[in-house]
């Protein structure tokens, strides 16, 4: 369903009412440095619920296409999604509603949002956690255990290490990481700014891991530079 366009603004707020399973953005050109942010707002209590702090479209939009997915980055037109439920349509009303902020947008642009409907509702939402590792540190560990997905960017990571709850640990180096989205994913990204078009399989920028029988992840990182990594659980 078709929820708004919007143009002439570098910021707008939307709001979703009916179930929903993933937020779709199209634009009338590249997708640049647009952010955005989502809550689920319950009226009837009075809470707010951060389903994602203000991160990247072109972010978001990956994570989407991992799996079975594809977006599309081109001077001639853009359309990617955001997830929302992870197996169905969020449950959502005129009491508890999705808000979501863009940020960053071109004035001169139309963006036309979109709400992906689907037969089953379900009551938990994808939540996303963006966390940034200083440039001065090269080993960071997390505990995982409330979590079910990693996004890692390929560019400055050594390796990651999921110690399972089992004990074990297993390691990816980025070669493995880019083998692994290559054998999971099929086509993930088309990007063209008019100089012809480039292709790409498996993944664009970030490597989507499964952690859920993961106790905690141990991430290497390139030192000199910071890396942003973004957890993802229901909620």
């Amino acid at each position: 369903m078709k929820l708004e366009s919007i143009t002439g603004v570098t910021d707008a707020k939307v709001r979703v009412y009916k179930p929903v399973s993933e937020i779709m953005v199209t634009k009338n050109g590249n997708i640049g440095s647009e952010k955005v942010e989502i809550s689920r707002v319950n009226g009837a209590r009075g809470t707010n619920e951060q389903v994602c702090p203000r991160m990247e479209l072109k972010e978001l939009f990956e994570i989407s296409a991992q799996g079975e997915g594809l977006y599309i980055d081109k001077n001639t037109g853009s359309r990617g999604m955001i997830r929302v439920g992870m197996v169905g349509a969020a449950s959502l009303s005129d009491q508890r509603y999705l808000e979501i902020e863009f940020s960053g947008l071109t004035a001169g642009s139309v963006y036309t949002v979109y709400g992906m409907e689907d037969g089953e509702i379900v009551e938990r939402v994808m939540v996303y956690h963006p966390i940034i590792i200083n440039q001065d540190e090269e080993l960071r560990e997390f505990g995982v255990t409330d979590k079910e997905l990693a996004a890692f960017p390929i560019a400055n990571l050594e390796k990651i290490e999921l110690v399972k709850t089992n004990g074990q640990t297993v390691t990816f180096t980025p070669e493995e990481l880019k083998a692994k989205m290559e054998k999971e994913n099929d086509l993930c990204a088309i990007y063209d700014t008019g100089a012809g078009e480039v292709a790409y399989y498996g993944y664009r920028n970030l490597a989507l891991v499964y952690i859920m029988d993961a106790k905690s992840v141990k991430v290497h990182k390139t030192v000199g530079t910071g890396y942003q990594l973004i957890f993802i659980d229901q909620a």
